[in-house]
């Protein structure tokens, strides 16, 4: 277990923010040292042994880990109601661009910002927002929210593009969303 690397995960984890397997660097995507110190088999076992210690599950979803506080409910909660609820703002704003869904899981593509910062003004989207307790503009709940859980970024173009844990939770929610109408 790498001293200075278990802190900036142990660090990151206490922000509330996933760890990626692969980092925005410049115009391409390079692999995370932090993510490769959790995927090592032998130092997985170490990390959720220390996890573990203090009270949380270390956890893997897709390219990425994260940690849960032992002992908390199946029910989402209040952070985890708010990153759904900016995944469907997302996506309503996806459909409404006409936009294909890889558009935000290719690093290359992303979404343009300004665009998005369009359905700031979107009144059906304020009435969302704030019913989850978001009170800032759809945009800047996504930075707040999203970016800082290490969901989503802005490319080398200043184009949105979600993180490995943004694809999976991303995924994930849309899965929800079609079995519930199904």
């Amino acid at each position: 277990m790498d001293n200075i690397k278990s802190k900036e995960i142990y660090d990151t984890f206490m922000q509330g923010a996933f760890i990626n397997k692969s980092n925005a660097q410049g115009d391409r995507l390079v692999p995370n040292p932090l993510f490769d110190e959790l995927a090592n088999e032998f130092t997985r076992q170490q990390y959720s042994a220390l996890y573990l210690a203090i009270g949380y599950e270390l956890n893997q979803m897709g390219n990425s880990f994260f940690v849960n506080r032992i002992g908390e409910s199946g029910q989402p909660g209040e952070v985890a109601m708010k990153i759904m609820v900016l995944f469907d703002l997302l996506h309503r704003a996806m459909t409404y661009m006409s936009c294909r869904y890889s558009q935000i899981t290719e690093y290359s593509l992303g979404i343009d910002w300004p665009t998005l910062q369009q359905y700031n003004q979107n009144e059906e989207f304020q009435k969302i927002l704030q019913a989850v307790g978001l009170k800032d503009s759809f945009t800047r709940e996504i930075e707040k929210v999203l970016f800082a859980r290490q969901l989503a970024f802005k490319n080398h173009r200043e184009r949105l593009v979600l993180t490995d844990a943004g694809i999976a939770l991303s995924a994930d929610f849309l899965n929800d969303t079609e079995s519930a109408i199904s």
